[in-house]
């Protein structure tokens, strides 16, 4: 199993820290699952032109392996990301007021109009979205695009400070509530994260890969310097 997001998000091992080459690791499975085989990703942050450049390597399900590089502004909005997998290339770019998704080396691509006063985000870029709402105690309105070609709008809703005991270690946290609005469903994704220093790291998740599906938890498993 995988740490993972609902949906599309729900593909990849999420890693994500402080700027630097410092390694977090999680584990993901079904809450009512007794045993798993867990999976682990790495990231490295750097701090980079006001924002953050990040790469991360996880493997699927099969043994494929993905790679994504993100770059993010200092509130965790998309500016660029590249995924590779199995040598297929796609690129999320904010272009404007446009995320534009393309697939290989083509000049075409899909855009999706970032409505006024929504934070473009995608893939782990929401996780540090989500870190630097949580440090600012306000609620942040998101446009979520992956590269399955879906745009979801969404709420970062920032909740109490609760510690979570993980086998990482025991941390303080603050609670995020990930609200997608797909159709008339309203489902959230929970998320306990450290917001400080930026850009913040995830310690806990809760949530369904789809409206019907069980319940994922992905917990923080260890921290490598």
């Amino acid at each position: 199993m995988k740490a993972t997001f609902w949906g599309a998000l729900m593909g990849a091992v999420l890693a994500v820290g402080p700027a630097g080459a410092q390694t977090y690791r999680y584990v993901s499975g079904p809450a009512d699952a007794p045993s798993f085989d867990p999976e682990a990703g790495a990231v490295t942050i750097v701090s980079e032109g006001g924002g953050y450049w990040y790469r991360s390597v996880a493997e699927r399900p099969g043994g494929s392996v993905r790679v994504l590089e993100v770059r993010v502004g200092p509130e965790g909005g998309l500016r660029s990301a590249v995924e590779t997998e199995d040598g297929r290339r796609s690129s999320l770019t904010v272009e404007g007021t446009r995320v534009v998704l393309r697939r290989g080396e083509s000049r075409d691509g899909k855009g999706f109009e970032i409505p006024p006063g929504r934070l473009p985000c995608a893939d782990e870029s929401v996780v540090l979205a989500a870190a630097a709402a949580a440090a600012r105690g306000e609620r942040r309105e998101i446009l979520l695009v992956d590269f399955a070609g879906r745009a979801i709008e969404a709420a970062l809703v920032p909740g109490p400070e609760e510690r979570m005991d993980t086998p990482a270690g025991s941390f303080s946290c603050r609670r995020v509530d990930l609200v997608l609005r797909v159709w008339i469903f309203r489902p959230v994704i929970r998320l306990w994260v450290v917001p400080t220093p930026s850009p913040g790291f995830l310690v806990r998740q809760e949530g369904k890969r789809s409206a019907l599906g069980p319940v994922y938890i992905t917990v923080l498993s260890g921290i490598d310097p």
